[in-house]
């Protein structure tokens, strides 16, 4: 049997995977970011939220995703799950071959490289609790002084689609003890977070830096795509949408985090 060739190693498609429907902002920068790049993306939107699963399901339910997208001939696999990379990323590495990234390295290397001494970090109760960030920074650049805030309600708000004056109300409650500490970089620990950016940015202050997870993460993927020779840059890209589950709402969500219309498919896991 001989060598795969060049071309069928690097059309083959990206797997990107979350609890839920978060993940799709990753799906979209890497779609800027590599245009020519398929997609394999799943949400397990019938388990939605990890945050509260012990480690041990975690990993479960992140190794059946992994398996999945494996069928599916991906060449690397993106861990747009914040819960999943802070309790199975290891696991998941040393019991499958493929490439793995995850959104939390990629943030976290980023904001250590503009922060100037002070980086706050937001995220889910579950994500701020684990302490994922805070390790992974003080590991890299001990004399950083990081600010955790957990933002629950912004997930909810997201979701909803409540972009009005309420949400500039909480984001005003959340960011209060983050601009009093004078933090000078903003890691954004969610990935639901890049569709209000903006309403971060303005209530933060010009003066800091907001990190946006799913484009430095994109940012990562093309650059593992590049040291190994496996960007696509010829075929026409082709992308599939699973979800565990199709809440009535998808569409439309799908429609805001990706913005383009997705034809979702119901694959049951478990």
């Amino acid at each position: 049997m001989g060598l795969r060739s060049s071309s069928e190693i690097t059309s083959k498609p990206i797997g990107i995977f979350d609890s839920g429907v978060g993940g799709l902002t990753v799906v979209r920068a890497v779609m800027r970011e590599l245009p020519n790049e398929s997609i394999v993306y799943f949400g397990d939107t019938a388990r939605v939220p990890y945050g509260n699963k012990s480690t041990a399901t975690i990993r479960r339910f992140a190794a059946e995703i992994v398996e999945l997208l494996i069928k599916e001939g991906v060449k690397l696999i993106v861990i747009a799950c914040n819960t999943v990379a802070s309790n199975a990323r290891e696991y998941l590495m040393d019991n499958y071959s493929v490439k793995f990234v995850d959104v939390i390295a990629p943030t976290v290397e980023a904001a250590i490289k503009v922060t100037k001494g002070k980086i706050g970090v937001i995220g889910t109760k579950a994500t701020v609790g684990s302490g994922c960030y805070m390790r992974l920074i003080k590991k890299l650049a001990p004399n950083v002084e990081v600010i955790q805030k957990p933002t629950p309600l912004l997930v909810p708000f997201i979701e909803e689609r409540h972009y009005n004056h309420t949400l500039d109300m909480l984001l005003e409650d959340y960011l209060r003890e983050l601009r009093d500490a004078e933090i000078d970089t903003l890691l954004l620990g969610c990935t639901h977070y890049p569709l209000i950016k903006e309403r971060i940015e303005k209530v933060i202050g010009d003066e800091v830096v907001v990190i946006d997870s799913s484009y430095y993460t994109a940012k990562k993927v093309k650059a593992i795509l590049q040291q190994h020779s496996m960007v696509n840059e010829t075929t026409k890209p082709s992308h599939k949408f699973y979800f565990s589950d199709i809440p009535v709402d998808l569409p439309g969500l799908a429609r805001d985090f990706l913005g383009i219309e997705i034809e979702p498919y119901l694959k049951v896991l478990g």
